[in-house]
């Protein structure tokens, strides 16, 4: 008999907490559930509680706006190709070529000019 008597306070103190759990989480279900509108929908006056919203509305309802800067997302430049870099090295390597070759050009003429003018000068 007292077997009898533990197995029935054991199943219902377990009852009791189970029921305490399942109220639990359906009253946390019920606050993200009515949200916002919990406050209206506790109104102590009947007559001037608002109807709830259906759910459809509630979530297709957008946000406020945020107060967030207004800037264009900024163009993101990688650089230049490799083609494009071999160019650059190629015509900047003709540059250095051609400034040579205009260099030698002028000491040449200059080296005429003083050729000339010793041949002029010696009788």
């Amino acid at each position: 008999m007292e077997r009898v008597t533990l197995i029935y306070v054991v199943a219902v103190l377990l009852g009791l907490v189970l029921g305490l759990v399942l109220h639990f989480f359906a009253a946390l279900w019920l606050i993200r559930y009515l949200g916002s509108n919990l406050a209206r929908f506790l109104a102590l006056d009947s007559a001037t509680r608002p109807a709830l919203e259906p759910v459809q509305q509630h979530a297709e309802r957008k946000p406020a706006a945020m107060d967030l800067p207004d800037t264009a997302p900024q163009a993101f430049d990688i650089g230049p190709t490799y083609e494009e870099e071999l160019l650059a090295k190629d015509k900047a390597k003709e540059q250095r070529e051609s400034a040579v070759l205009m260099e030698l050009f002028q000491q040449n003429m200059l080296l005429r000019e003083q050729v000339s003018e010793l041949e002029t000068a010696t009788p």
